[in-house]
């Protein structure tokens, strides 16, 4: 049995977004070291869920559509399974459970920071800022911060390309 401060030897570990190529690869390293994984997906298929070693479980909600939904079926799951731990490998995933973390059974060890930090640490106009007053080199940036705002006609831009404030904006 692994050792762990973090996962007790007996207790598995929920791996979420199992469709991801990352989420195969999280689950594999945790069944290669002796994890009991069992990793959920939007589909009865998934990458990481056909993994040897590996039981997958099918999630009815949306974690971008319905983050609060989703935050609730993860956590039923994970207190039917007796889950030590839940990792979030998407955006989607992350933002919303980390954001309804008090949803997950006492005891679940969740690998984030707190849902503020998170935020923050994931606003690219903040970190854009923070790396300004850092003297960090960045590459030239316009912003764009409202539908109708014209477009910058600065040659130093171009190629470039357009990025939402946030990886994940989603229903809530």
């Amino acid at each position: 049995m692994p050792t762990s401060p973090f996962v007790p030897p007996d207790a598995p570990v929920l791996v979420l977004d199992g469709e991801q190529r990352a989420s195969l690869a999280v689950a594999r390293s945790l069944v290669q070291a002796g994890f009991g994984v069992q990793v959920t997906a939007g589909r009865r298929w998934s990458l990481a869920g056909a993994t040897r070693g590996v039981v997958p479980h099918t999630l009815v909600a949306n974690a971008l559509d319905a983050p609060q939904t989703y935050a609730r079926e993860v956590a039923a799951l994970a207190a039917r399974i007796g889950a030590a731990a839940v990792i979030p490998v998407t955006d989607a995933s992350a933002e919303s459970i980390v954001g309804h973390a008090q949803l997950l059974p006492a005891g679940v060890r969740l690998p984030f920071a707190s849902y503020a930090t998170y935020r923050a640490a994931s606003d690219k106009v903040r970190v854009h800022e923070l790396a300004l007053e850092s003297g960090i080199g960045i590459a030239d940036t316009a912003i764009i911060a409202r539908k109708g705002d014209r477009v910058p006609d600065d040659a130093r831009l171009y190629p470039g390309y357009l990025k939402p404030h946030r990886s994940v904006v989603g229903a809530d």
